[in-house]
């Protein structure tokens, strides 16, 4: 009886542990589908936003581009043998014009691939201790004669002494300051002041922060600021410059140096 007793305990015992492998098999056979549906819908989620992206980077796109062709067919057509050469005030006028919105082409370009590197993952973070007043002071002495020259802005800066460094990357952290310096100074009127501070938001965190006295973003805007092609005034940001991907770039490039922005 005793025999027939181990027998049978090992004979339950194998089916046991078939049952259970069985269960196993499914289980991770349930697992894996389910991780190929996610990546399907992450994967048919990232086609459609790029489809989106390039139709709408395509109707961005004109307005500059017919803006360049048709003022320096105007310079071509005026100065051909034969006519009167326009004015130095009128073909510096046409040129600088063409100049602008060549200069925002060169933006969108830079901001595509941006984007690209972040959307195939091919981002590389060089994350080392930095300096964040280093970053301040760089960015302030590019932008600040720009922004006298090109918009009356006065740019000032200040920060908070003793300040530990940060963990991040320098070139993405610039990056990050002047596109946001940048946003400022577009939004704020002639006369206007922009600053650059930073300071000790807790013992663990620093705060860069970027002010400005001018004309400000609705509340109920707030939410939608960092969506990509996303403008609270596009007949404004037509006219100086923004096409809706510089705030969606500062927020993917902040989230992956480990930051926040609001």
């Amino acid at each position: 009886i005793l025999y027939l007793l181990n027998g049978l305990a090992f004979v339950a015992g194998q089916l046991a542990r078939g049952l259970l492998g069985m269960s196993d098999a499914s289980l991770r056979l349930e697992e894996a589908k389910t991780r190929a549906e996610q990546e399907r819908m992450r994967a048919e989620h990232a086609e459609l936003r790029r489809r989106e992206l390039v139709v709408n980077i395509s109707h961005e796109l004109r307005a500059p581009v017919a803006s360049v062709s048709g003022h320096l067919e105007s310079l071509l057509l005026s100065t051909e043998e034969g006519t009167k050469a326009p004015t130095p005030a009128t073909l510096y006028s046409y040129l600088n014009i063409a100049y602008h919105e060549a200069r925002r082409l060169g933006t969108l370009v830079d901001d595509l691939l941006s984007l690209a590197r972040m959307e195939s993952h091919e981002l590389r973070l060089d994350m080392r201790e930095v300096v964040a007043s280093e970053v301040i002071e760089e960015v302030y002495q590019t932008l600040m004669p720009l922004a006298q020259r090109e918009r009356r802005v006065t740019l000032v800066r200040g920060v908070q002494p003793n300040l530990p460094p940060v963990f991040a990357d320098r070139q993405r952290l610039i990056q990050v300051l002047t596109n946001l310096a940048r946003n400022a100074i577009t939004s704020t009127p002639a006369g206007g002041i922009v600053s650059l501070s930073l300071e000790a938001a807790d013992q663990q965190r620093l705060a860069l922060i970027v002010e400005d006295n001018g004309i400000g973003i609705p509340a109920d805007e707030l939410p939608r600021i960092f969506d990509r092609l996303y403008r609270t005034d596009a007949s404004r940001s037509r006219a100086t410059g923004g096409f809706g991907l510089g705030l969606a770039i500062v927020h993917d490039l902040v989230t992956a140096i480990g930051g926040s922005i609001r």
